[in-house]
């Protein structure tokens, strides 16, 4: 018997709400609850998935996160969501290279069950969109030095 069955939100830490709930709306369509403010903060729930929320404070005294390699990141390291449909990872793609600033290097990565497209967001968080492939198993997962870059084409 599973006891849960996904993860309902992510709380982060921005400087600026309005900034990073304006990007996860653009890049995403995410729907965005009423701001709500406690102790002289303000915080938002923002879906970006059926049941799936990030949950930003704002916090304006906090920088944005430098810490770009991998496992140097804190104790949260990433975060991944799941993209319905090749289509949908490529609309994704195509919004996150319209934001610019090195947002995304627009690869998409062949992780063996799934494929993996990298992004960072206003804050510095490191995420990724992931689609996992139709006859995916968990054991199909590749190792980092396995993993290939993919084209496009054989996505669409």
């Amino acid at each position: 018997m599973k006891l849960v069955d996904g993860i309902s939100h992510v709380a982060t830490v921005t400087e600026d709400l309005d900034r990073m709930v304006g990007f996860y709306q653009r890049v995403f369509d995410a729907e965005g609850s009423e701001v709500m403010e406690e102790d002289g903060l303000r915080h938002q729930l923002v879906y970006v998935g059926d049941q799936v929320a990030l949950h930003p404070f704002e916090v304006p005294w906090a920088e944005v996160d430098q810490r770009f390699e991998m496992f140097d990141r804190g104790r949260l390291d990433h975060f991944g969501v799941t993209a319905p449909s090749p289509e949908a990872l490529l609309e994704i793609r195509r919004r996150l290279l319209a934001e610019g600033d090195g947002t995304t290097d627009a690869e998409i990565r062949d992780f063996g069950a799934l494929y993996s497209l990298h992004y960072v967001d206003p804050d510095g968080v490191h995420l990724e969109v992931n689609l996992f492939k139709q006859d995916w198993t968990e054991l199909e997962l590749l190792t980092r030095d396995a993993w290939t870059t993919v084209e496009l084409e054989a996505l669409a």
